[in-house]
């Protein structure tokens, strides 16, 4: 008579195996997938894709840039300048440096294409910014940004959401090494059915309370400190930076 012992380990094990396969698959935690959400999003600015860059938008964040646009082609002056900060800042920018007959047909799509050809939107990493850490809340996420802390840095306002973040870029020779956050410089996403999406709402809130604050540092009023911050980063202002392109002739 044969053992039964050896057949009825054979059973168990394939059982167990069967149980394995069955398990779901390890998913990245939620802070590795917000970094993936981010890389696939550099890679998008490095290919100059500005389609993909306005599909990782949220519906609010893609509402908010179809409101900046036509503000910035109709909005008239009195009414502009009682905009928060970072819908004043990204109309400004628009009116400053886009031509008006272009910026009088813009579309969101448009309006990336143009930051692409501008260099507006920079892949980080070629700057030595990088994730410095990332926290998820949720549905929420915030990534602080950080630079190798070998880097001599200068202010550069344009990098990401309405363009006007203002973060540290330094020279892009030096090996990566350690980082350190730089101040005022967060991203923020929100979770939908489909995957992380780019919350330049969050974006905007946090950009208005950094402004206030440091505007106040200055010793200026906050309109100021954004002209200031669009004559520094274009190399100049438009005399006609508060007059909407539809009312300007050419």
């Amino acid at each position: 008579m044969l053992c039964s012992v050896p057949f009825a380990r054979c059973l168990a094990l394939v059982a167990v195996c069967l149980a394995l396969f069955a398990l779901p698959a390890c998913k990245p935690k939620p802070e590795a997938q917000v970094v993936t959400h981010y890389e696939a999003g550099e890679e998008n600015i490095r290919n100059n894709n500005a389609g993909a860059l306005v599909a990782r938008l949220t519906d609010e964040s893609l509402a908010f840039y179809k409101e900046c646009l036509s503000l910035a082609q109709s909005c008239p002056e009195k009414e502009l300048r009682k905009k928060e900060p970072y819908k004043l800042a990204t109309i400004l920018k628009m009116r400053n440096r886009i031509d008006p007959k272009r910026l009088r047909m813009m579309t969101v799509d448009d309006y990336f294409a143009w930051r692409l050809e501008n260099s507006d939107l920079v892949v980080d990493a070629d700057y030595g910014v990088y994730p410095f850490r990332t926290t998820v809340n949720g549905d929420s996420a915030v990534m602080q940004m950080g630079m190798e802390v070998q880097r001599s840095t200068t202010f550069r306002i344009g990098r990401r959401g309405g363009g006007l973040v203002r973060a540290g870029i330094g020279s892009a020779l030096s090996t990566r090494k350690k980082l350190e956050p730089i101040e005022g410089y967060t991203l923020h996403y929100v979770k939908s059915a489909t995957g992380w999406r780019d919350d330049v709402i969050a974006d905007a809130k946090s950009f208005d309370e950094s402004v206030r604050v440091e505007a106040n540092q200055s010793g200026m009023s906050v309109e100021d400190y954004i002209l200031s911050i669009e004559e520094d980063e274009s190399g100049g202002l438009s005399e006609k930076i508060w007059q909407p392109p539809l009312k300007i002739k050419g």
